[in-house]
């Protein structure tokens, strides 16, 4: 993982949507989406202790991604 990369998107989400996932377009984009079901899963499936085993992670990587409605499977 690389963290540098990850606090780069951070800031720069937070830049575009000042307050997070707080801020009125995310959560009128929220709406539409099963967000509470899809935060529970991703991490459930990558907590710190699943990632003693990298097929259970690929598998859960495939799962969350299909499961996704952001996702198109086109």
């Amino acid at each position: 993982m690389n963290r540098t990369k990850l606090k780069e998107a951070e800031n720069t989400f937070f830049m575009q949507y000042p307050g997070g996932f707080a801020n009125p377009e995310m959560l009128e984009i929220a709406k539409k989406h099963k967000v509470e079901k899809m935060n529970r899963m991703a991490w459930e499936s990558f907590a710190i202790d699943q990632f003693e085993n990298p097929g259970k992670i690929s598998d859960s990587m495939a799962r969350v991604i299909s499961q996704s409605s952001m996702v198109s499977p086109f």
